[in-house]
């Protein structure tokens, strides 16, 4: 079938609950548009369970199969590609999409040896979250290795996908054509909701308080968890009457994060997330200056966009905080992570504005269907 496509990942759901988000949106909204889609998952073999049953729980979109492989370097790409290239004989698809670089490098090799026509959605600068993040050094054999191939897979694939501008002034294109499809929010899902803001305001006594929304993982030190903490503590003795809400997994060491006296911790599943949006006023999305962030286009800020929560975001995160400033979306925190009094009071005191500068940006700029219709494009040049 001219629709068949089949979807590679591989990764880790306690790591990576975004990422297999993203996963899942997009292959709804692919079905939606006609497409017959089979997903393959490539994990740890003690990660298969914990995958499967996430994917039964929230993947309703078509048929998939989780592949566990082992950790041994030298038996783990084989098998990785050795699986795609029994799904692609299996599934006959015309289109097989990878999603990021782990993914991408197996399936690279298993559309060669199949001519099957490779599609590359570029998540993140991987070579660059593996040395910033401390997993591998730049100057060894392997850190060289990883980035050489990082640059080679965005130049070969034959279309690609980039989440930002800035990803893609960032990485030379090369050959096959490519399109800008940031990471997408579902705007029929997450939106604002009166009746949900008021009914868990009232139940947390937040009336009259200006809640402050962390959304993300506090165990991940590149979401500056004590960053997060140091703005609401200059928030707080601004504006008063303050709440900050953390919606994370639960704290894995609880030495690691001293919490304010005003604040909640919830930990949520992923249908919670958009009430309890609604019932925050502003979002924190505070970033590192990193290659990584520079290019990237976090989930969370379209997630803050369609439910009407504007953002308090650093300088330099992706295409984001420049949207920021032009669209009027928030406010971007000065160098070293400061933030203006003048500037946040103009912000709490304009907020019934900017939920609807917020919502109509989301829906009109960051909605899976003008996305989905991008990446079809590049879909059909290959039929």
């Amino acid at each position: 079938m001219d629709n068949n496509l089949l979807m590679v990942a591989s990764g880790e759901i306690h790591r990576q609950p975004g990422y297999f988000t993203r996963i899942e949106n997009e292959t709804r909204f692919l079905v939606r548009y006609g497409h017959q889609i089979r997903l393959l998952v490539l994990c740890q073999k003690h990660s298969t369970g914990q995958v499967s049953e996430f994917l039964t729980q929230h993947y309703t979109t078509g048929q998939f199969t989780v592949i566990g492989v082992s950790s041994k370097r030298w038996l783990k790409s084989p098998q990785m590609i050795l699986a795609i290239i029994q799904e692609i004989l299996s599934f006959r698809p015309n289109i097989l999409h990878s999603q990021a670089l782990f993914a991408q490098i197996h399936a690279f090799i298993a559309c060669s040896l199949t001519r099957c026509h490779n599609h590359y959605d570029i998540h993140g600068a991987t070579y660059y979250e593996e040395v910033e993040g401390g997993s591998v050094r730049a100057a060894s054999i392997k850190g060289r290795l990883l980035r050489w191939i990082d640059a080679f897979m965005v130049r070969r694939a034959g279309s690609k996908t980039f989440v930002s501008g800035k990803m893609l002034s960032f990485y030379n294109p090369g050959s096959g054509a490519w399109r800008i499809m940031p990471c997408c929010v579902d705007t029929a899902r997450f939106q604002f909701s009166k009746a949900a803001r008021e009914r868990i305001r009232r139940s947390f006594g937040w009336k009259d308080k200006y809640v402050f929304c962390f959304l993300g993982n506090m165990n991940d030190p590149w979401q500056k968890p004590h960053a997060v903490l140091n703005i609401f503590g200059q928030i707080a003795p601004v504006l008063g009457q303050t709440h900050l809400l953390i919606i994370s997994p639960p704290l894995r060491n609880s030495g690691c994060v001293r919490l304010p006296a005003e604040s909640t911790w919830v930990s949520l599943s992923p249908d919670q997330v958009p009430d309890y949006l609604s019932a925050s006023d502003v979002g924190l999305l505070i970033r590192d200056d990193l290659v990584t962030n520079r290019v990237a286009a976090p989930t969370k800020f379209g997630e803050y966009m369609a439910s009407g929560v504007p953002v308090i975001i650093s300088e330099g995160v992706g295409d984001y905080s420049e949207f920021v400033q032009q669209h009027d979306l928030g406010l971007v925190l000065d160098a070293g992570d400061r933030i203006s009094p003048d500037r946040l009071k103009q912000l709490v005191n304009n907020l019934t504005t900017l939920r609807r500068s917020t919502r109509r940006f989301a829906v009109e700029h960051l909605g899976w269907e003008r996305s989905i219709q991008a990446v079809m494009e590049l879909y059909k040049a290959h039929r």
